[in-house]
């Protein structure tokens, strides 16, 4: 008779555990939507501002050695331009690679409920 009142009761806990676990998902997912849409915004506009920069900085260091060294100051901001692109790339890269995956609350919680179900 004592094992039917934990029933219930534990079926409550059960199901509270799980209610908070899906809203723990729920706001990591917004948060993640939040966090990529920032990055992707600021991203298109610091590459449209920068690539008019460059382009024009390109077209000035050209205009400036142009009667005497035009071939080789093109070729110059040419080279400049693909070692800063790779430069960045990689930076990209290593922000993506170091970032922690999508939702790592959220299956710490998942684990920790396992754990303790697991001890009980």
């Amino acid at each position: 008779m004592d094992e039917t009142p934990k029933a219930p009761g534990a079926g409550a806990t059960l199901l509270a555990l799980i209610g908070t676990r899906i809203e723990l998902l729920g706001i990591e997912v917004r948060e993640e939507a939040l966090h990529v849409q920032r990055l992707l915004v600021l991203g298109v506009v610091a590459a449209f501002v920068l690539g008019a920069a460059l382009v024009m900085a390109g077209i000035f260091v050209a205009a400036v050695f142009w009667e005497r060294y035009g071939l080789l100051a093109l070729g110059a901001v040419t080279a400049l331009y693909a070692i800063v692109g790779i430069a960045v790339l990689m930076r990209v890269r290593s922000i993506a690679y170091r970032r922690a995956g999508p939702f790592q609350a959220t299956l710490h919680e998942l684990e920790e409920d396992l754990r303790a179900l697991r001890e009980k």
